[in-house]
């Protein structure tokens, strides 16, 4: 009984172990409790409610177990996802997004970090309101999604995607497939709206804006409008809608970011720049900009505040170093007048006579000095006040100027117009403080000579009178000199210098005063620049009063060293002895200290002059470069653009690279195969094309652009219906084609402009090759319809038109056109000729050892295509026919007749895909004519035809007893097998007619019935008939003969019977009778 217990037990729990994942919420159990596993709608809608907290998710795994079905549930969207979504390669399906709003999906924000895998989701998206950002698997993606599928319909405004609406900067959608049918006006893509993050691997099925009802800007297969990178994808769905659209791409619409390795077979149809890959290819734009007119002022003006600081050192330092040259001068001085009092204490009373000479002469000197102390310090004390009164006028003219409301270009003016003023005077006083500054080293070299004057009168002989009366003319010269004087000249010139440029600073401020509330936030340092040159000014002038102060305290020493001098000569003239030369010697060496001095200070004035002179010059060039500031606050800035397209096509942003495209791409204008047109996109009309130099600039601006194509492909047709339309690009204002290769055919409609590479091309074309079959108007060429730069292509063209400007290269080129080949074939080179080594023609012998001409150019083949695939390609040489006897056999489709394409069969130089052609059998056919006379029924071809002829048969051919009404011989020509007979619809031409046919050899008349006014009977494909009637005089003339028949035979009769009679009567007598004259009746009868 245990065991039985224990057994039941166990199957029990077998049991509900077995049941236990079919139970109601028992997958959103977890052991883990950061994971959670959804089996049911109802999980999902509970698990989407709780993602309305952005922190819900995060660190959370999301599993889904099983497909599931959202139909019932409402609107269940997932408002923000943070964690890992793993979708087991299940299917959500029934998902319907309504209401109203953006940023729509199955997920509405997929957060960076965040990824969702291997999940399908099928349904259909479509809100009101403002309808942006819309996809069936996520509104806007940031983080990764990786091998999901979307199904069902997406219809919006902006932003429309089949699986995710945006794709943000750091999103990632790898490996992914869209079957959904996409609707939106602006941004509209297969696998995302607009996405400025990277789409990988990924398939596009569904169409995209197919159904012409609204005209869509930036539709592509992959996504509508991209910054970032797109690789390795493939679109083989319809996008975009006759002559309806812009800016529409296989791949994207609009891009200037990178796309590389992707493919197109879908057809392309828009209005204006579509293109196999890129619709509208907006070159990348890195700027590089000027100093602002506002920064170049603000720097000019705090270089010449600079300039005024280091000025005003150079001032301060001359007039420390002259204080300094004063000081030594006034020891000298003092030791002399040591030396001098010392030896004139031994002598006084030997020279007392010239000691009274000498006193007179200096006494002289002392006035002369006393005198001009007094004057210089009047001078300094007027001028004080002077620069005191001009501030005073300057402050007050400053506040009446403010008051004053100008304009911005009034207060610039003004501004310059001081500049220039200020410009001026500094010029003025700079000079003559320079030539003051002269002057003063001029007056040292005086100096100098009076001291060695000195020097050489007292070693010189002579007699002391002599001597004296030496002295005193000495004295007297140095009297007219005055280096002072000369120095505070220059002091003065340079103050207004100092206050010329402090003027101008202020008026320059004022006129900035008056600008714009912009320019004076702009300005704000420099004001305060301004600020610290008013400061500076003060501090000048200060420096400037010590200075002028302590030379006139030094001048006043020297007056005092004068007395010593003589007191020195006092002493010199009293003592003539050993101490006297010895008292000489010492004032000598004294003088040399004196003489050495001045010449240092000659020295140190030149030294000045030259720092001073340098940096005035600096000032005055700062000065200039100010007024240039102020001037180009009103000059238009320049704008210099450089296309680096080829030089730097093979990194970064702004490049198309090994793509390719075989789809048909049709339009109006700017047709590509993989490029409509390459330009930048910055009007709101896309209508327009924008003209590189109409940007609005604030400063000197350069830009580097950079739209490259390389080593594309494009094999499928092209066609505008106006122009611009080209293998490889449509029309381009800039960029390069670099190593492309299209084999197409190129058309424009109604207009011109047609190439093998480009329609038309402002940009470069380089190592490029096409073969190409031209129609359209004016401006055709095998590489460029109109180009510029053409270098290193191969052309095969053919061209169609009867237009002009026509070429084997291009219809019109400029700009560089080197090493260009092409087959001769239809045309020359550029327009019609050949230019040697820049468009060369050669045979196909040599065109097929040029370097850069692909390998499939030089080999041809006649492919026969029926339903999509090969049944036969048929190797063909340049220039030959196709061998008959290998073209295949159409492939039966039931109820239809098939047949090859027309095609060219012989005189082959393009390769050629022969399709199938299948049209429904025709039950009747007919002779020619208004009223046919022979028609048949069958199951004829779309051509079958019945050649039918007249003829004239010989009476042995016309059944007995007919006449003949007609003749036909007939023949019905069909490619397809005929049957043995079929049912023949023949003209009776009247009634009582039939019908003949030859039948064993011989002409018979056959079964036929009569419907309206034709005969109708079988009969063979082909052959002879007869339209007969019978003849009815031969009939008459069969019934007279039987009548007379008949007549004889009654008379025989008769006459048998009679005989008989007499017989009876007397038979032995007849016997006899009749036995004798056996030949007498007939002879009667005849």
């Amino acid at each position: 009984m245990k065991q039985y217990v224990k057994r039941l037990s166990a199957l029990g729990i077998g049991v509900l172990v077995a049941l236990m994942p079919l139970a109601p919420g028992f997958s959103a159990w977890a052991a883990d409790a950061n994971t959670l596993h959804i089996s049911s709608g109802s999980e999902f809608k509970e698990f989407a409610q709780k993602c309305a907290v952005d922190t819900y998710s995060q660190g959370l795994t999301v599993v889904l177990d099983r497909d599931i079905d959202l139909a019932g549930y409402g609107s269940v969207t997932v408002p923000v996802f943070c964690g890992t979504f793993d979708g087991g390669h299940h299917t959500i399906s029934g998902y319907n997004s309504l209401g109203k709003g953006s940023d729509r999906g199955l997920f509405r924000y997929v957060k960076p970090g965040a990824s969702i895998t291997s999940l399908t989701v099928s349904g259909s998206v479509a809100p009101e309101g403002t309808k942006s950002g819309l996809g069936l698997l996520a509104g806007r993606n940031e983080g990764t999604i990786r091998s999901c599928a979307a199904e069902g319909t997406v219809t919006g405004d902006e932003s429309i995607g089949g699986l995710v609406g945006v794709n943000e900067k750091s999103g990632v959608i790898r490996d992914c497939v869209s079957r959904v049918t996409v609707t939106g006006s602006t941004n509209a893509g297969g696998i995302a709206g607009r996405s400025d993050g990277t789409i990988s691997g990924c398939v596009n099925e569904g169409t995209i804006n197919t159904d012409g009802d609204q005209a869509p800007t930036n539709t592509g297969g992959i996504t509508g409008k991209s910054t970032g990178l797109i690789e390795n994808c493939k679109n083989t769905a319809e996008i975009g809608y006759q002559h309806v659209g812009y800016n529409t791409g296989g791949i994207v619409g609009s891009q200037n970011g990178v796309v590389t390795g992707c493919t197109n077979s879908g057809k392309i149809y828009g209005r204006k720049d579509v293109g196999g890959i890129v619709g509208q290819f907006e070159p990348y734009v890195n700027f590089t900009y000027g100093t602002s007119p506002i920064d170049a002022l603000d720097q000019a003006l705090d270089q010449l505040s600079s300039l005024m600081s280091q000025l005003a050192d150079q001032v301060s330092s001359a007039a420390g170093g002259a204080i300094d040259d004063f000081k030594v001068m006034n020891d000298a001085m003092n030791s002399i007048r040591d030396t001098a009092h010392s030896a004139g204490t031994e002598a006084i009373q030997d020279a007392d006579v010239m000691i009274g000479d000498v006193h007179t002469a200096a006494q002289s000197i002392n006035h002369a000095l006393s005198g001009l102390i007094g004057d210089t310090d009047a001078f300094i004390q007027e001028t004080s006040g002077n620069l005191d009164e001009v501030n005073r006028q300057l402050k007050k003219v400053r506040k009446n100027l403010m008051d004053v409301p100008y304009t911005l270009t009034n207060g610039i003016t003004t501004a310059t117009e001081e500049v220039d003023t200020a410009t001026s005077k500094v010029q003025n006083n700079i000079q003559q403080a320079i030539d003051e500054l002269n002057g003063a080293k001029n007056d040292l070299r005086k100096l100098a000579t009076f001291s060695q004057t000195v020097s050489d009168i007292l070693l010189g002989g002579g007699s002391a009178e002599d001597k004296l009366n030496d002295l005193v003319s000495a004295l007297e010269d140095l009297g007219k000199i005055d280096p002072s004087a000369r120095v505070e000249r220059a002091r003065k010139a340079m103050q207004d210098a100092v206050d010329a440029v402090k003027l101008m600073t202020d008026n320059v401020k004022w006129g900035i005063s008056q600008s714009n509330t912009e320019i004076q936030v702009a300005l704000r340092d420099a004001n305060n620049a301004l600020k610290k040159l008013e400061n500076l000014a003060s501090t000048i002038n200060s420096d400037t009063a010590a200075y002028s102060s302590n030379a006139m305290n030094s001048l006043r020493q020297v007056n005092g060293h004068v007395s010593t001098i003589e007191n020195t000569l006092r002493s010199y003239t009293s003592t003539l002895g050993d101490k006297g030369q010895k008292t000489m010697d010492d004032v000598d060496s004294q003088l040399t200290i004196i003489n050495d001095r001045v010449g240092q200070m000659t020295d140190g004035a030149a030294s000045t002059n030259t720092d001073l002179h340098a940096t005035t010059q600096s000032i005055i060039t700062t000065m200039s470069t100010v007024e240039d500031a102020i001037k180009n606050l009103v000059k238009v800035p320049e704008k210099t653009v450089d296309d680096v397209s080829e030089s730097q096509g093979d990194s970064g942003p702004g490049r198309v690279i090994s793509c390719k495209n075989t789809g048909a791409i049709q339009a109006d204008s700017n047709v590509g195969g993989i490029a409509g047109m390459i330009a930048p996109e910055l009007d709101i009309d896309p209508e327009e094309d924008i003209d590189l130099d109409s940007d609005k600039l604030t400063v000197d601006t350069h830009a580097f652009l950079k739209a490259t194509l390389k080593d594309c492909r494009n094999d499928g047709n092209i066609t505008a219906k106006n122009e611009c339309a080209g293998g490889i690009l449509g029309r381009s204002e800039l960029g390069a084609a670099i190593g492309c290769v299209s084999k197409c055919k190129v058309e424009t409609e109604s207009g011109g402009k047609a190439g093998g590479i480009a329609g038309e091309s402002s940009g470069s074309i380089e190592n490029c090759a096409a073969q190409v079959d031209l129609k359209g108007g004016d401006n055709l060429g095998g590489i460029a319809g109109q180009g510029k730069d053409i270098t290193n292509c191969r052309a095969m063209t053919r061209v169609d038109s009867d237009g002009e400007k026509l070429g084997a290269v291009a219809g019109a080129a400029s700009g560089t056109v080197s090493g260009n080949y092409y087959l001769n074939e239809d045309l020359a080179g550029v327009d019609g000729i050949s230019y040697a080594g820049k468009s060369d023609g050669v045979d196909f012998a040599t065109f097929g050892t040029l370097s850069g001409v692909p390998a499939d150019f030089l080999t041809f083949a006649v492919s026969f295509v029926a339903d999509g695939k090969t049944i036969a390609e048929i190797p063909v040489s340049y220039g030959g026919a196709v061998d008959e006897s290998l073209i295949p056999e159409v492939p039966e489709a039931g109820g239809t007749y098939g047949s090859w394409d027309e095609f060219d069969r012989t005189d082959i130089v393009r390769s050629q895909t022969v399709h199938a052609v299948y049209d429904d059998l025709r039950s009747t056919i007919s002779s020619p004519g208004r009223v046919p006379v022979l028609l048949a029924e069958g199951a004829f071809s779309p051509d079958a035809e019945i050649d039918v002829r007249t003829w004239s048969p010989d009476d042995s051919q016309i059944p007995s007893g007919y006449e003949l009404v007609a003749a036909y011989a007939y023949d019905i020509e069909d490619d397809t097998p005929m049957p043995d007979t079929v049912t023949l619809h023949v003209a009776a031409g009247e009634n009582g007619t039939d019908v003949a046919v030859i039948q064993n050899g011989e002409m018979q008349v056959i079964d036929s019935t009569l419907d309206g006014s034709y005969l109708i009977c079988e009969g063979a494909p082909e052959g002879s008939l007869l339209v007969v009637r019978r003849n009815h005089t031969v009939l008459f003339v069969a019934l007279g003969g039987a009548a007379v028949l008949i007549i004889l035979g009654l008379a025989f009769c008769i006459v048998r019977r009679r005989r008989r009679r007499k017989e009876a009567a007397a038979p032995d007598d007849i016997q006899n009778e009749t036995e004798q004259t056996p030949n007498e009746e007939p002879q009667k009868m005849e």
